[in-house]
């Protein structure tokens, strides 16, 4: 995946504003060949 690639959408679901927001952050990042796309969520307590 390229930087390029996320969407508003995503850029908000990671809780970034937007992308914009989120290309600022990136720019601290330092350069790399890591990035990838991941989504977590909670599911509830485990039994």
């Amino acid at each position: 995946m390229s930087p390029d690639d996320v969407t508003e959408t995503d850029a908000q679901r990671a809780g970034f504003a937007d992308v914009a927001d989120f290309q600022r952050w990136l720019a601290t990042m330092k350069e790399g060949a890591l990035f990838q796309r991941i989504e977590v969520g909670y599911l509830g307590e485990s039994d």
